[in-house]
């Protein structure tokens, strides 16, 4: 990430970045199939943030 951006441009791509993640192997086990995806995924072209 580059430096030239404020601390909460910073903490909310961060945020966005964990957010953006599959739901883990060993938890997709436990859950049901309707749970074991993460619905709130985001490609980085076709979604925008709405961040600045």
């Amino acid at each position: 990430m580059g430096s030239r951006k404020s601390t909460l441009v910073k903490r909310r791509l961060a945020k966005a970045f964990r957010m953006n993640q599959a739901v883990p192997a060993w938890k997709r086990e436990t859950l049901s199939p309707r749970d074991g995806y993460n619905f709130k995924r985001r490609n980085w072209r076709s979604t925008k943030l709405k961040i600045y």
